[in-house]
């Protein structure tokens, strides 16, 4: 059974943002560690150019482009 459970990192530790249920104390747990993508250094690159209105509808054009022709 695959819970989510939101942390953040300080000191050194994962500390919960919000209560843990269904955990006993001492359980083991797998951690997967995701970056936010906002915090990306490619991250809005795009956000002052005119030619591009919409990043989403952008990357929509680009993967539909055949670029084995």
């Amino acid at each position: 059974m695959h819970k989510t459970l939101k942390v953040k990192f300080r000191n050194g530790k994962f500390s919960p943002v919000t209560p843990v249920n269904g955990i006993e104390e001492g359980e083991t747990v797998e951690v997967i560690l995701k970056k936010n993508i906002k915090r990306l250094e490619f991250a809005g690159m795009w956000k002052d150019r005119d030619d591009i209105k919409s990043g989403l509808e952008y990357v929509k054009k680009i993967r539909s482009w055949n670029r084995f022709r």
